[in-house]
């Protein structure tokens, strides 16, 4: 189970943390043209316009309970307006090649995300806001 993890604390390690449990595991990203791009396993799997942004990183991944997989990416805007970006969220299915996407979160300031894992449930909480969303069945969805 991974508890109240704090994006800048598993940012930089997640790769290196699953690169032996996933030898096809790889993430990079892009900004070339005005384009952000996401790719995983050599295959793009998300891109748009993007203008005055740094590359997306990857902020959290995690194996999930059902054996499905889930990558969060945050874009990161140029200059000072957003301390942060919109998190956008992937799922890959269990026995699919295929990766989805499911969904943004808008995220702009104050302390990074936090995400709470429970088997096939995670919990993503905006403390500045006080704005939590789960992610589960598939779905994302603000709680009340």
């Amino acid at each position: 189970m991974l508890n109240l993890l704090n994006a800048d604390e598993i940012s930089a390690s997640i790769q290196e943390t699953f690169k032996g449990a996933f030898s096809t595991f790889s993430v990079s990203t892009n900004v070339k043209s005005d384009q952000c791009s996401i790719t995983i396993n050599d295959k793009v799997i998300y891109q748009r316009e993007c203008e005055y942004e740094y590359e997306p990183r990857l902020v959290f991944y995690a194996p999930l309970g059902n054996w499905n997989e889930i990558w969060i990416f945050q874009d990161v805007p140029m200059g000072n307006a957003c301390d942060g970006g919109t998190l956008r969220i992937f799922e890959r299915i269990n026995g699919e090649n295929k990766i989805h996407y499911r969904g943004e979160i808008d995220f702009c300031g104050g302390p990074n995300p936090s995400f709470e894992l429970k088997r096939n449930t995670l919990k993503i909480t905006d403390e500045y806001s006080g704005r939590t969303y789960v992610f589960q069945q598939s779905k994302l969805g603000q709680t009340p």
